[in-house]
Order: C-alpha cells, then sequence, then structure tokens
C-alpha cells in the first residue's frame, strides 16, 4: 500500500486520488508534495550524511543555499548535527532511522509517509519521534505504517486497520 501511495508501483486495480486527481497523472507535482520515510534502510554508506542529504535535496531541485538552509535545519530537528561528517555505515540503527526521517522531511512536504518510523531505535529515541511526528502533525498530513499499537495511539488522531487488503 505504501509503494502505491507513494507511486513507487501501480496499483492493480483502482487508483489513488489527491485533491480529486490521479496521482499517475499528476506524477512529479505529486511526488513533490510527499516525503516518504520507508522502512527498509537504503542508502550509500560512503555518503556522510550531509552528502546524503544533499544528495536528496538535489533529487528535489533545490538550489545549493536552500539546500544548505535545509539540511542545517533538519540535522538540528533530528539531533544529528553532530555526525553530518560522519559516514552513513558509521551511524547506529537509531541514527539511520533518524536519518531517513530527515530525508523524508527535507522539503517540507504537504504530506509525509512514514513506514514504521520507530523501529531499531531505543525508548528514549522512541518517545523523541513520537513527539517529532505529533508536532509535525500540526502542519503536515502524516500516513503512518506501524504494527505498534502503543505508537499508533500516542500519535495518531485518526486510525484505519487494513487487513487482507479491506478497511475493517
Amino acid at each position: 500500500l505504501m509503494n502505491i501511495i507513494t507511486d513507487n508501483i501501480a496499483p492493480s486495480s483502482g487508483c489513488v486520488l489527491l485533491d480529486g486527481k490521479d496521482i499517475r497523472e499528476l506524477g512529479r507535482a505529486y511526488r513533490a508534495r510527499l516525503g516518504y520515510m520507508p522502512q527498509q534502510q537504503s542508502f550509500y554508506p560512503g555518503f556522510s550524511v550531509e552528502q546524503f542529504l544533499f544528495y536528496i535535496a538535489s533529487l528535489r531541485d533545490m538550489d545549493k543555499k536552500k539546500a544548505s538552509e535545509r539540511i542545517d535545519w533538519v540535522l538540528e530537528l533530528l539531533s544529528l548535527s553532530d555526525v553530518r561528517k560522519k559516514t552513513v555505515r558509521s551511524l547506529s540503527g537509531g541514527m539511520k532511522q533518524r536519518l531517513l526521517l530527515a530525508q523524508a522531511v527535507i522539503a517540507d512536504p504537504d504530506i509525509l509517509i512514514l513506514d514504521e518510523p520507530t523501529v531499531g531505535l531505543d525508548p528514549n529515541q522512541i518517545i523523541e519521534i513520537r513527539e517529532l511526528i505529533k508536532s509535525l502533525s500540526k502542519k503536515h498530513t502524516i500516513l503512518l505504517s506501524s504494527h505498534i499499537m502503543q505508537e499508533v495511539s500516542a500519535v495518531c488522531d485518526k486510525i484505519i486497520i487494513i487487513n487482507e487488503g479491506h478497511l475493517i
């Protein structure tokens, strides 16, 4: 479902609508409104944290000045400033999760899609990220996927449960 909503794969039937328009027809304009934090950590391990975020910013068509400002902001937001020059391969699992969230919010998208955002975090980091998600929800529409009901109830205003493709 996350891959269909993010337009990474085509649905086998039906379509996803945003403001009444098919996202596949909206194309790049739709994807520009999204921030996606996948569950799987896919990085270039030799990149520094900063290089990775500059790469993501370039994919978002940010000029270097704006990218630099947004990177400073997102590193501070996610408590990653002190590791900005470290390689991604040297980061702990929790730091990598924070970096995934950083790349999702760097362009200040309208819609954030977060797939298992607290996997691999220690209990204190989980609390911090939950609070961050709640604060982001004031300005962004957030779709969160989690199998941890405590997490869902801690951060979500509305909850839907899907079982075998059906809303229950």
